[in-house]
């Protein structure tokens, strides 16, 4: 074995560690398929297929091909393939002399019962499936959003800008009322520290309507009221009861969460 295979190996290891889902993108990459056309036959989420390409490139596992339809595409590197199945060489074992690296044999492990009463595997895996996607994608936007409309309205008005800005009664009295009981248990963490991290998603539409004025300079009202009270918050309802999210509702929430991500990034408030 040579001191490139070997080395090749080491990087295979560090790059997919423990992540089932890395190594399947890794194996699925093809010089004839972009990043957008692969992301749409594995449904993975977006930001998950993207971080992965990042590390892969980082590793030097693969490398670009060429531009495909405002996307990438990439193959794996002649060595990577030459090596045959990524599955064994992720568990072989690695010194530092010249004597052969034999692939470990990996045998799959029997399906256990959960050990929380009432829930059997399925549920589990849904529940690492929906940590891995929605939850994930879910606290990134909101918080964004959140904070984007905080910094916007406290920069016009000074950080007391709730008092000046709210007028809806329905807003008001759910806030107060899932403040209320952070008063009685004051051993817990609080929700946030503003108001505003009382407020469901789809009410953050409306600062955006209520202030149009201010947040039209940095964004389409129109459309990202449609997208937050409408496409985001219908998989938040689901999200919201532990059930599980079709991948296809997961793969628009990860979109959601990247158009938002392009929309804002470059935003200086002032």
């Amino acid at each position: 074995m040579t001191s490139d295979t070997r080395e090749m190996v080491i990087k295979l290891q560090e790059a997919i560690g423990r992540s089932t889902v890395r190594l399947q993108i890794l194996k699925e990459i093809n010089k004839r398929e972009s990043v957008k056309e692969l992301i749409k036959r594995l449904g993975i989420p977006q930001p998950t297929v993207s971080v992965a390409i990042t590390r892969f490139q980082s590793y030097g596992l693969i490398k670009l091909i060429k531009q495909k339809d405002n996307s990438q595409v990439y193959d794996r590197v002649p060595l990577l393939k030459q090596i045959g199945s990524l599955d064994k060489w992720l568990n072989a074992k690695v010194g530092n002399s010249n004597e052969e690296i034999k692939p470990k044999e990996v045998k799959a492990k029997p399906i256990l019962k959960s050990i929380i009463p009432f829930i059997d595997t399925k549920i589990e895996e849904n529940a690492k499936k929906m940590a891995e996607g929605p939850y994930f994608v879910l606290y990134l936007l909101e918080n964004s959003i959140r904070r984007f409309i905080e910094s916007v309205l406290s920069n016009k008005y000074g950080k007391d800008w709730w008092d000046k800005v709210v007028t809806s009664n329905n807003i008001c009295s759910k806030v107060e009322n899932r403040k209320k009981p952070e008063g009685g248990h004051k051993w817990h963490v609080p929700r946030g520290a503003h108001e505003i991290f009382y407020t469901d998603l789809a009410d953050l539409t409306y600062f955006l309507n209520k202030e149009k004025n201010i947040f039209e300079k940095y964004l389409n009202i129109e459309l990202w009221t449609t997208r937050i009270k409408i496409e985001a918050t219908l998989s938040r309802n689901i999200v919201d009861h532990h059930n599980p999210l079709p991948q296809r509702e997961i793969n628009r929430l990860s979109q959601i969460l990247e158009d938002w991500k392009r929309q804002i990034e470059d935003v200086k408030i002032k």
